[in-house]
């Protein structure tokens, strides 16, 4: 099986985009972003769930971040006594309409550098704290303010980085339906232990049909189901992202 960054390398090279840190790196994030309105080629007027679906939103992550604010003021403090640069650092992200936003994330590497090929679990520039934000999952946590600002969705499919949607629209005629709906901090996906890089076709194909599916099943109590199945899943990891 082809390691997570052997795969992207593998995939970029085919569909002709150049992964992000590269010397043309804002020429092909360009590309990407002009790409973007092919991918997402239904119009769609309002993101799954509507009005009552984002006034859930709003207020759960509201009333979570004020519990989480210690715990997100102590890991930004050691990563930054562990390795030099920013404690939070954003990524370029695809959202509802196949509109890009700006997703906020605590900082893993030591060299700052996360973009998609670099970003490996276990690799030599990932940090000591690094390690466990990943394996906890509490990395995603300053996307509660992406929530709160309307870019994502407590529920919804993850999103990917901009050369990934690009390679896998390509991959699954159906992907671009995952951009009806915000996207999420946990999804059906994550919910089913499909979580972290994905290494083969097999496993794009895998979560893009959890996240069509939750598209077109949405309600109210699936996504109460994801957020316990997604603690629970949490709660027993074995140490994948």
């Amino acid at each position: 099986m082809l390691q997570a960054n052997q795969y992207s390398a593998k995939r970029s090279e085919r569909a002709g985009v150049r992964p992000s840190g590269s010397a043309n790196a804002e020429t092909s994030e360009a590309e990407s972003r002009d790409g973007r309105a092919d991918i997402a080629q239904h119009v769609y007027t309002s993101p799954v769930g509507g009005i009552p679906k984002r006034i859930i939103d709003v207020s759960l992550a509201s009333v979570t971040l004020l519990f989480v604010s210690p715990l997100l003021l102590t890991l930004w403090v050691l990563i930054r006594l562990e390795s030099r640069g920013a404690g939070l650092f954003t990524q370029s992200r695809g959202g509802f309409g196949g509109k890009t936003f700006e997703i906020y994330k605590l900082r893993t590497m030591s060299d700052g550098d996360h973009s998609p090929v670099s970003a490996v679990q276990n690799g030599k520039h990932v940090t000591r704290i690094g390690k466990f934000l990943r394996v906890s999952s509490f990395d995603e946590l300053p996307q509660l303010f992406n929530v709160i600002k309307g870019d994502m969705s407590i529920v919804g499919p993850r999103p990917h980085a901009i050369e990934h949607d690009l390679e896998f629209s390509e991959l699954d005629e159906t992907y671009a339906k995952r951009f009806h709906a915000r996207p999420g901090i946990t999804g059906l996906a994550q919910a089913n232990r499909s979580r972290g890089p994905l290494k083969s076709d097999d496993e794009v194909r895998q979560r893009t049909a959890f996240d069509v599916a939750y598209v077109e099943n949405w309600s109210v109590l699936c996504d109460v189901k994801i957020i316990l199945l997604t603690i629970w899943t949490i709660v027993r990891s074995d140490g994948d992202h």
